[in-house]
């Protein structure tokens, strides 16, 4: 089973992300743990994008989608895997499906998680990121239990400066506009699915279910 979960900064699109990986047994693949991973060990890859972040420049999509077709192309992901953060563009799109028909592979679903403009402010406004495993809560949705510390490694959370209303609108409506040409190639006929994604997670991913066991 392959699938594409999109969904806008907030929306919760990681998490359910982390559970269809786990309950269908499919490596959850982001981008953000790829260029972290190629930058640490240090490939050729790695390198290049390191020097474009150190510049404070976007990566060109030639080393992300290289880096992209590298990781599909690993033996755990001949099964099916879930890409979380993969395409935001339509160049980007084509791009995939150029590299899964050279597979004879195609998506099997595309889920879009709708979510209020609203909400995803409330959600990010409350948003604290550990400094050092990257874990993510929500203290309205998702609190850790001590108090200023990461529940998986203990570390210090902090908020992200950039997770204020101004910024997060105008993060939700950059990616607004660039997401509406991917949810138009997947749809007419095609394997998208929209759910509401609001609610509690649990409630979210039994929606995200369904859609997934009719495949």
């Amino acid at each position: 089973m392959r699938i594409i979960l999109i969904g806008a900064p907030g929306s919760g699109k990681s998490t359910q992300a982390k559970l269809i990986s786990k309950n269908f047994n499919i490596p959850h693949i982001s981008t953000g743990d790829i260029f972290r991973k190629n930058i640490s060990i240090g490939t050729s890859l790695g390198i290049k994008a390191e020097a474009y972040i150190k510049k404070g420049q976007l990566l060109p999509d030639s080393i992300t989608i290289s880096m992209i077709e590298d990781r599909l192309n690993e033996e755990d992901c001949k099964n099916g895997f879930i890409l979380d953060g993969f395409p935001r563009s339509i160049s980007q799109t084509v791009s995939l499906e150029r590299i899964l028909e050279k597979k004879g592979q195609h998506i099997n679903r595309v889920i879009f998680l709708d979510v209020p403009e609203h909400i995803i402010t409330e959600r990010i406004k409350g948003r604290r990121v550990c400094t050092s495993c990257g874990s993510v809560f929500y203290s309205k949705f998702t609190p850790n239990k001590i108090d200023n510390n990461c529940d998986i490694c203990q570390e210090l959370l902090i908020q992200r400066e950039d997770d204020n209303i101004d910024t997060i609108k105008n993060r939700v409506e950059v990616y607004n506009n660039s997401i509406q040409p991917i949810l138009d190639y997947y749809s007419d006929g095609g394997p998208l699915l929209v759910v509401n994604g609001y609610g509690g997670i649990e409630n979210i991913y039994n929606k995200v279910n369904k859609t997934l066991s009719v495949i």
